[in-house]
């Protein structure tokens, strides 16, 4: 076990995927932190996970089980072991990635914080029947479990950190939180050196890509991300822009998806929709500098960390006026927001931008990224970690 460093403020992360791999979200913000914090001179930073793809011995790994209850109490069983090696007992600075994660942590009596990453389990009872009829009773048990869990967390921790703005207000109206100060947003980041190294380089992507001008959607839960919607829109594009194609990255992953995925053939349009499936982080970003425009046509989204690295890639966006994507895209002279689920706007959109002069658009995609870039992001949670300290909360 690691030896308690007196001099440095002690912080255990954790995190309930595999690290290591990044294939969502948190599994990037994860990554970002354990670069920025695990060589920190005044931070000793600890991250704690299931299973992970690299050694070290600030990496501590729970081991995998088939329960979720029983995965979550062997992290914090371990959590807090490590938590109390490093520091004096529960001095430590907690971490969580999920906050539906952290309810086993009521009874640390050290400071806790935790992500709020999304709002759908928050509103999930909102409209229960939609959830229901788009995603099916197991979709909509998981979200219940989730806001139980996730409210039951907002109770006790002592920070909540949100990814927007909009999330922090749905949060607080959905978990009644007092005091109400204590959730933070802390945007969620994209590290704009490997885009911009994509954008100058443009290198081939390693697959052939169908089409003159490619549109491109990363992501999976492709229906509450709009991808049915914006197959409409490329069905419905004028005849002049008939070399358009759509590239769809990320894997199908609920019950709606199958729908979704025989929809191009429904409207005759399957010789210009390609699914790529899974494409790893090195490939993405290799994959963002082939393409003319993104699109994240979503009914719901938090913030939307595709959009950041698309802008990051110097490419025009078409995306919702929904949940925090408006507080990146708002006044982004290179993009476009629509309103979800209206797919004749979304084409009118992505034409529009694909008629345009791209002389000056990478420039300002890549300015508007650069507001929300990984070292102001961690710049904002080290100064937090640090306030826990100054309000008496934990003892470096």
């Amino acid at each position: 076990m690691h030896q308690k460093s007196v001099s440095k403020l002690p912080v255990v992360f954790v995190t309930p995927t595999k690290f290591g791999v990044v294939n969502n979200g948190p599994a990037i913000y994860a990554n970002y932190l354990w670069d920025s914090f695990v060589q920190h001179p005044e931070i000793d930073f600890h991250l704690v996970t299931p299973e992970s793809d690299q050694e070290h011995d600030q990496i501590h790994v729970s081991g995998c089980f088939k329960s979720s209850r029983k995965q979550y109490e062997a992290m914090q069983r371990l959590a807090i072991e490590v938590a109390n090696s490093i520091g004096t007992p529960q001095s430590a600075i907690v971490h969580g990635n999920t906050a539906h994660t952290m309810w086993l942590f009521a009874n640390y009596r050290g400071p806790v914080i935790a992500q709020v990453n999304d709002y759908d389990a928050a509103d999930a009872f909102d409209n229960p029947i939609r959830t229901l009829l788009d995603y099916g009773p197991r979709r909509l048990a998981s979200l219940a479990w989730r806001r139980f869990h996730e409210r039951k967390a907002t109770r006790f921790l002592s920070r909540i950190i949100c990814n927007s703005q909009y999330t922090r207000q749905r949060v607080l109206k959905q978990y009644q939180v007092e005091p109400t100060e204590k959730a933070h947003v802390i945007y969620k980041a994209v590290d704009l050196e490997p885009f911009k190294k994509a954008r100058s380089k443009r290198e081939k992507f390693d697959q052939q890509l169908i089409g003159q001008r490619q549109i491109l959607f990363v992501g999976c839960n492709w229906h509450r991300k709009g991808l049915d919607c914006l197959i409409e829109a490329v069905s419905l594009l004028d005849e002049k822009f008939n070399d358009v194609s759509l590239i769809v990255a990320g894997a199908q992953s609920q019950k709606a998806d199958k729908r979704i995925r025989r929809l191009p053939e429904l409207l005759g349009i399957s010789d210009r929709v390609q699914f790529l499936g899974r494409v790893n982080r090195e490939n993405l970003i290799q994959l963002y500098g082939n393409v003319k425009l993104a699109a994240l046509p979503s009914r719901q989204e938090a913030l939307g960390v595709a959009i950041l690295e698309s802008l990051a890639a110097g490419l025009p966006v078409v995306a919702t006026r929904v949940g925090g994507i408006s507080e990146i895209l708002e006044g982004c002279a290179s993009s476009s927001l629509v309103d979800p689920e209206d797919s004749r706007q979304l084409a009118d959109a992505i034409q529009n931008i694909l008629s345009k002069d791209e002389s000056d658009t990478g420039r300002v995609s890549a300015d508007v990224a650069r507001r929300f870039k990984k070292e102001l992001m961690i710049s904002s949670l080290e100064s937090l970690y640090f306030e826990l300290v100054s309000d008496g909360l934990s003892e470096p």
